[in-house]
């Protein structure tokens, strides 16, 4: 029997979260389906990188659940038999910080290639290794780059080879913190591209920003929206927490 292709959703319900002893948000929900992407906005210190980072399992939450899975529905299949599969975010998803997560004393094509051993479920063999990162390099326009310690590129050079990072392993969930921050619009267009071509081969992009990105978002995230109302609910005390 022919399956139809896996669907794969990440599911929050009722976050709450805190930094501090403050409330940032919480009651907040949502769900996104393959090939969509939800933007997070809010003002600075509202808790855009903590729900990011609550999101790749960096760090918990005061409560709600948080479930990535893969839906694999049969055409004969009844609502009751069909599956859903929970995936480990940590394996599954890519976290894009403020700081790219290069070592500056390193060449790009040494950072690039750390990253790609770090990604890959089995040992790649050298040929294909280099395969990899020349497509990921050529796709953000920084091949000629690659020989240069990370350190002397300039900041939108370095976003660039950060966005590069998500190219050198498959993984569906995108976790993005100012993406396009320091990007040029040349940068900016390739950023677009790169996550429209992420979106369409069925993955997901989950971004925090200030800025338009050049895409339609599916979901909108505003976090004054989920900023609590009453001045008792506003601070957390792990004391009465218990």
């Amino acid at each position: 029997m022919a399956d139809i292709p896996r669907l794969l959703h990440i599911k929050a319900e009722n976050l709450r979260a805190q930094r501090g002893g403050k409330i940032l948000f919480s009651r907040l929900s949502f769900c996104l389906h393959s090939g969509q992407m939800a933007v997070i906005s809010g003002a600075n210190g509202a808790g855009k990188s903590t729900l990011l980072r609550l999101i790749a399992g960096l760090c918990p939450a005061l409560s709600g659940t948080i479930d990535l899975s893969i839906a694999t529905a049969q055409k004969t299949a009844t609502a009751a038999e069909n599956k859903n599969i929970s995936l480990p975010r940590q394996g599954f998803s890519h976290y894009l910080g403020d700081k790219n997560a290069m070592k500056p004393q390193l060449s790009v094509w040494d950072n690039l290639r750390f990253w790609c051993r770090f990604f890959a479920d089995k040992r790649v063999n050298t040929g294909e290794e280099k395969k990899v990162l020349l497509r990921a390099l050529d796709k953000v326009k920084m091949a000629t780059y690659a020989d240069l310690p990370f350190a002397a590129l300039s900041t939108g050079q370095k976003r660039r080879i950060g966005l590069c990072r998500l190219l050198t392993g498959a993984r569906p969930l995108w976790l993005l913190d100012e993406p396009s921050s320091g990007l040029d619009q040349a940068g900016a267009a390739l950023f677009s591209q790169i996550c429209r071509e992420h979106l369409a081969a069925g993955g997901l992009v989950i971004a925090a920003t200030h800025m338009p990105l050049g895409l339609p978002a599916d979901i909108s995230l505003n976090l004054a929206d989920y900023r609590p109302q009453t001045p008792e609910g506003q601070f957390y005390d792990p004391l009465q927490a218990g």
